[in-house]
């Protein structure tokens, strides 16, 4: 498909049509997704969306969909109900639209909640979450996942059952994504994949040689570029995934795992943990599980909306919303009550319980975005291999 319509979408027309533009999401055949002022009447054979106050133009040709309501009139409706001076209801509606990638939406409530504060923290903070998703976005349409190796017809077939632990490739992606300049790990650069990143990008050469090899790393898996990434190794765990080992899984495991509840021969609720977890390959594949389930509760009244709503374990924009904290609190304190079954325990004894504030202060210590590992890795189930694995009694 040609892509001119990029060259076209780098430029800020000169001339606004805004009167006859609509709040709108535009997705391309390539599988971009534009959000901003529609306007469809510009020309007969173009569309242009004005994003952050730059006008894009894309050919008709190009787009696959254009959709005016839904969650944009909702959006729309809530922004207009809010009181002039009304700071923490527009954060609440940014983090909304966030949750549902309305990228603009969301930029619109922050920067108006920060011109009525302009000091405002949690504000600022919001608009950086905000322009790190749009990358991460971005990053994701324009990379091509890994390919699977094709197996010589010479090799025996694949096993029908999926690898139970995450892959030393996987768990290094996971740590590629979480690592940040302030940990201190071993990094392997593979041949010359930084004379390589060097060649591929603007990039001043003396100052990218002398940063620290932390540094030099996250500027390679930046780029999101598998031919360079997948040749730098991290030699150990971004400081929340140590924290994960060392503090956080053991209380999942003794609540969770160990009772029978989510392991060995039971994955109530489809959540299915390992409660043996000798080497790094199995804990990481306890967090990764961790991180990707996702359930559909019957959310109480909020700024959010109420009814059927997914929720996440680990939640990391609010951590005390996080499934892994709330289900892990009497059902008298939890905003999420764990289901009802026999047996079920609390983890914590209150929100003012060591474990309890422990648990929401790691899980607020994760990068405030949505991971994407690009890992191909299904989530495990309870099968007669795992029980004899796992070696926990049946529940």
């Amino acid at each position: 498909m040609t892509r001119r319509w990029w060259l076209c979408g780098a430029m800020i027309l000169a001339m606004s049509s805004a009167l006859l533009a609509r709040q709108g999401v535009v997705k391309t055949k390539d599988g971009q997704t534009l959000e901003g002022d529609v306007n469809e009447t510009a020309a007969a054979d173009t569309v242009s969306v004005t994003i952050h106050g730059a006008q894009v133009l894309l050919p008709r040709s190009d787009i696959a969909s254009i959709d005016y309501g839904g969650d944009w009139q909702e959006f729309n409706k809530r922004f207009d109900a809010l009181a002039p001076t009304d700071v923490r209801g527009r954060l609440d509606l940014a983090q909304w639209a966030l949750q549902r990638n309305m990228y603009e939406a969301a930029r619109r409530a922050t920067e108006d909640a920060r011109r009525i504060e302009p000091d405002n923290a949690e504000a600022a903070l919001l608009l950086k979450t905000i322009q790190s998703q749009q990358v991460m976005q971005s990053r994701q349409a324009a990379t091509t996942r890994r390919t699977i190796p094709v197996i010589p017809p010479s090799a025996p077939p694949p096993a029908a059952s999926p690898p139970r632990y995450l892959s030393n490739e996987d768990v290094n992606l996971i740590r590629q994504t979480e690592l940040r300049t302030d940990d201190i790990v071993p990094i392997k650069f593979v041949g010359d994949v930084r004379q390589r990143y060097l060649t591929a990008v603007d990039q001043d050469r003396g100052a990218f040689l002398a940063a620290a090899p932390v540094d030099q790393a996250i500027q390679i898996i930046q780029t999101g570029d598998a031919r360079l990434t997948r040749d730098v190794r991290i030699g150990g765990d971004p400081r929340p995934l140590g924290q994960f080992q060392a503090r956080i899984q053991k209380r999942v495991v003794v609540g969770c795992a160990a009772g029978g509840c989510h392991g060995g021969n039971s994955g109530a609720g489809g959540l299915f943990l390992y409660s043996d977890t000798p080497d790094t390959a199995a804990w990481y594949t306890n967090f990764y599980i961790l991180q990707m389930y996702k359930t559909q509760i019957n959310a109480p009244p909020s700024v959010w909306g109420q009814g059927p709503a997914e929720r996440s374990m680990l939640d990391r924009i609010h951590p005390t919303q996080s499934l892994l904290v709330q289900f892990g609190l009497p059902a008298s304190l939890a905003a999420t009550p764990h289901p009802r079954v026999a047996g079920w325990q609390p983890i914590f004894s209150s929100q003012n319980d060591p474990a309890y504030l422990d648990m929401v202060q790691w899980i607020g210590s994760l990068k405030p975005v949505e991971p994407d590992y690009q890992i191909q890795f299904e989530l495990p189930k309870p099968s007669a291999s795992t029980r004899r694995a796992s070696g926990a009694a049946p529940h």
